[in-house]
């Protein structure tokens, strides 16, 4: 019986991600599954939990902290609890360079629906 609150997304995807210490460290991992609360990471090096992280992804900016991290075959599973997520960095950009170089009015957001 799933007794999760959101279910989990398969993704396996390769990804970057950086431990947001002093100075940054930064690894390869595969994103293994994503919720909207948290994530799951196979790399091949453990990593302490409640570290700060953030997950870069194609169009995407994720950051949360590390909540496990165990053996997992010839790696690490690590669980990601995320604290926030940007999505559509493109269209961020794109609005960034529209006020910045004063080329045109922002559209209004659409109001959401409930």
């Amino acid at each position: 019986m799933e007794r999760r609150a959101e279910p989990r997304l398969p993704w396996n995807a390769p990804i970057r991600i950086t431990v947001l210490s002093s100075p940054p460290r930064h690894y390869d991992a595969v994103l293994v599954n994503v919720s909207g609360r948290g994530a799951r990471l196979r790399l091949e090096q453990p990593l302490d939990c409640d570290l700060p992280v953030r997950i870069d992804l194609n169009n995407a900016l994720l950051l949360g902290e590390v909540c496990y991290c165990a053996t997992d075959g010839d790696g690490f599973g690590v669980g990601i609890l995320l604290e926030h997520s940007l999505m559509n960095l493109a269209e961020v950009v794109r609005m960034r360079d529209r006020i910045l170089t004063g080329s045109g009015e922002l559209a209004p957001a659409a109001p959401r629906r409930a």
